[in-house]
């Protein structure tokens, strides 16, 4: 009996790994309206630009959230290759309350981020399954490359290791696209980089004739 049970145990375990995200996966599609009313799509197609989804499952981890928004924008500024999400998971929230959770949460929030935030009402269960969710009081975050495949995951309290290691992870990055970058580039392009077949400089008028006076 106990060695059944284990057993169980057993598959129960590799199941729940199996559904668990790691780096190299892409994001399954996950989809609501944010703050400002609008319809979203994450990952969204967009090659030339990275994306940090921050998971937020309860009113607690708020706060977390807000700790990893505020230093991604801080450290990364507005012309970043960098776009932080914040995706709220609301589900568990009854529904004769969601419109009040919906407007503190507005309350907290400056408006500007209100357009890359995504509000979701459906699926709590399976992505907590997807992201390891083991404390909802912390927020989980997702580092994603342009193709909406995941580079990075990190769970619990923010904390700037935690960071660093999101920030570790953007650098290599970073220039894994220059390399492909530069792999793609036709070869002219290359050349003009690195600076040759530039144009001989012209001569002055005065220079032209003292060389047509000493070749004469």
């Amino acid at each position: 009996m106990i060695r059944l049970l284990l057993i169980q145990l057993s598959i129960l375990t590799m199941a729940l790994a199996a559904d668990q995200l790691r780096p190299g996966d892409m994001l399954p599609t996950l989809s609501g309206k944010t703050l400002s009313g609008k319809q979203a799509e994450l990952p969204a197609a967009d090659k030339d630009s990275n994306r940090a989804v921050v998971f937020s499952f309860s009113k607690a981890a708020g706060a977390d959230s807000r700790l990893w928004n505020e230093r991604l924008e801080k450290e990364n500024g507005s012309g970043s290759p960098v776009v932080s999400y914040t995706v709220i998971m609301l589900e568990a929230v009854p529904r004769l309350i969601r419109g009040m959770a919906v407007s503190g949460i507005k309350g907290g929030m400056p408006q500007a981020r209100w357009d890359r935030t995504i509000l979701s009402y459906k699926d709590e269960d399976s992505w907590k399954k997807r992201l390891g969710v083991s404390a909802d009081k912390y927020s989980y975050v997702v580092l994603l490359d342009g193709g909406g495949r995941i580079c990075w995951l990190g769970s619990g309290p923010f904390t700037d290791s935690g960071y660093a290691g999101l920030k570790d992870a953007l650098s290599r990055l970073r220039q894994s696209a220059i390399s492909e970058r530069i792999r793609n580039a036709p070869a002219w392009r290359l050349r003009q980089s690195a600076g040759w077949n530039r144009p001989a400089p012209a001569r002055s008028p005065r220079n032209a004739t003292l060389f047509r006076s000493s070749g004469g």
